[in-house]
């Protein structure tokens, strides 16, 4: 809930902070330009998220490493790893969840942006071209949403499956709290 939150607050920010700062500089932007913008914003934007989520994967792992310590509690794993770790052993796993998540997200959310435009284009040229009366529609429906959803989905998750398979290759399907890079990285 918090990663999701924050990866979608901070994209629809970041993009309008980089909409205004090209209102500001007058620059036209091209459509290469538009994805670059796009994939930093999404990219800015999981890093923030990624800090939410990193905390909360390390106590998931740690839980399921140590199953006794899982049956007192999400807080008290937390706090075990603080007290073996210090606070920043909660964050071990950055750099692995970053391997795995930036590419996602960046996929996920330009792709579902760029196909949205250009679906939402393709429409209202068709609109357009068959109805004289002018009518033109003033949002894209739902059912076109969830379709550019679902394709950036799919896309993501092709983008994603390498770092996925290779985390899962890291601590195995049962792994000791000795075998998972996550928990026992730097």
């Amino acid at each position: 809930f918090m990663q999701g939150g924050c990866k979608f607050g901070f994209y629809e920010y970041f993009k309008s902070v980089s909409h205004k700062w090209n209102t500001y500089t007058s620059t036209t932007r091209s459509e290469s330009t538009r994805v670059s913008l796009l994939l930093a914003c999404s990219g800015m934007a999981e890093l923030i998220a990624s800090f939410t989520l990193c905390p909360l994967e390390v106590t998931k792992l740690y839980m399921l490493c140590n199953p006794s310590v899982a049956k007192k509690g999400m807080i008290y794993a937390m706090r075990q790893i603080c007290f073996e770790s210090g606070p920043l052993g909660l964050f071990k796993g950055l750099p692995w969840i970053l391997l795995r998540q930036l590419p996602y997200t960046c996929m996920k959310l330009t792709s579902y942006d760029l196909l949205l435009s250009r679906l939402s284009h393709w429409s209202s040229n068709n609109v357009n071209n068959s109805h004289s009366n002018g009518y033109k529609p003033t949002s894209v429906s739902i059912g076109s949403q969830l379709l550019c959803g679902m394709c950036a989905g799919v896309l993501a998750a092709v983008v994603s499956n390498p770092a996925d398979v290779i985390l899962s290759q890291m601590c195995g399907r049962n792994p000791s709290l000795q075998q998972c890079i996550i928990i026992d990285s730097p």
